[in-house]
């Protein structure tokens, strides 16, 4: 059974009160003690290399990234990150943070401790250990900043682990999710004001890791935190209900992608209607129409009207355009066939750009789906 000194959720009260400070030192002690690990139960976490024969599926490939020293509280970004990465996305844990992450500060306003909704932003720094953390609406505004054509990201909050296991990692698509560090018991945390009104009770150990497979027993992770693991499914499932059954899935899907642009036929103009020879406006009309103009030699003899492809007074056999062939200016397989008309785009032309996609050196940094 798993040991853990902290009081379940249902017991932890804290009193408003506790929302009063004094100053920014004693607000910074305050997110340290709602933040701290404390005596966390490792031991829930086993090694996933001793995977048997098993009902279910593994999902192989998936980068890991480690939050460890580096992002201490960043597990929502690494998460995000690592699933990102998978699908094709070129994105780093650094860029990620710095430039689409939405952060925001708690501030003390009339001496209570005063913040914004974990769904709106990431409370605190992911570089530090005073980082609270964010829900899964705040990483899906992220993504939706970088995301390219040509891929989907859906928030399945609400689904349950079953069906999220059937529905996208049965087809390779890893998905993140929101639980508890090492699946330990929940308990509440700090609480503070909300911009606006009203308050906000954190629920503390909070953690977002990504789901890659899952068997008979076993829900299988790339966990920031604690490296490639599993953890039971009945465990896995009470902690994910716990934070609310929240989800994202971030995956290559074409049907994203713009449709090609649709080929304007080209409409003849009055001056082309009803002719089957086009008209080029280098060239006078009246000549067009004969297809003689480019047939008058250039040593100015006159064109013979019972044949166009002689001068007047040429004996047969005597050549007329040059070296054997026909006269310079004129089309060898028919005087009348255009060589191109400008209907339709060039090779490729309306085939949207592939998107690019990408590895990178590290996964995606996204936490609990």
């Amino acid at each position: 059974p798993e040991t853990d000194p902290e009081p379940p959720v249902e017991t932890v009260e804290p009193a408003l009160a506790e929302l009063h400070v004094e100053n920014a030192e004693e607000l910074a002690r305050r997110i340290y003690e709602a933040t701290r690990e404390g005596s966390l139960n490792k031991t829930t976490a086993a090694s996933a290399g001793t995977v048997q024969e098993a009902v279910g599926h593994m999902i192989s490939g998936v980068p890991f990234i480690s939050q460890e020293n580096t992002y201490p509280t960043g597990c929502e970004s690494v998460s995000a990150v690592m699933a990102c990465q998978y699908a094709g996305i070129s994105i780093q844990v650094d860029t990620f943070i710095r430039s689409y992450l939405p952060k925001a500060d708690f501030e003390i306003v009339n001496g209570l401790v005063t913040g914004y909704h974990p769904d709106q932003f990431f409370m605190g720094s992911p570089y530090e250990s005073t980082g609270l953390g964010c829900f899964a609406p705040c990483i899906e505004k992220a993504i939706r900043m970088f995301l390219p054509p040509g891929y989907a990201l859906v928030n399945t909050t609400g689904r349950s682990l079953f069906s999220l296991c059937e529905e996208f990692i049965d087809k390779d698509i890893p998905v993140i999710i929101w639980a508890t560090r090492y699946m330990n018991r929940p308990y509440k945390g700090m609480k503070w004001m909300l911009h606006g009104g009203g308050e906000y009770q954190w629920i503390a150990r909070e953690h977002c890791l990504v789901l890659t497979g899952y068997d008979r027993d076993y829900y299988y992770f790339n966990d920031p935190m604690a490296g490639t693991v599993k953890y039971g499914r009945s465990l896995t499932e009470q902690r994910y209900s716990a934070m609310g059954m929240q989800s994202l899935v971030v995956y290559r899907d074409l049907s994203q992608l713009p449709a090609p642009a649709e080929t304007v036929p080209v409409t003849p103009d009055a001056a082309t209607a009803g002719s089957a020879i086009p008209v080029d406006p280098g060239v006078p009309q009246d000549t067009q129409e004969t297809g003689t103009a480019d047939l008058a030699p250039a040593s100015g003899v006159p064109v013979n009207p019972d044949d166009p492809q002689k001068p007047q007074g040429a004996t047969p056999g005597t050549p007329t355009g040059g070296e054997g062939g026909p006269p310079a200016g004129t089309q060898s397989g028919g005087g009348d066939t255009p060589t191109g008309t400008g209907e339709g785009p060039a090779d490729g032309g309306d085939t949207p750009p592939a998107v690019e996609g990408g590895t990178g050196d590290e996964p995606s940094e996204t936490g609990e789906p």
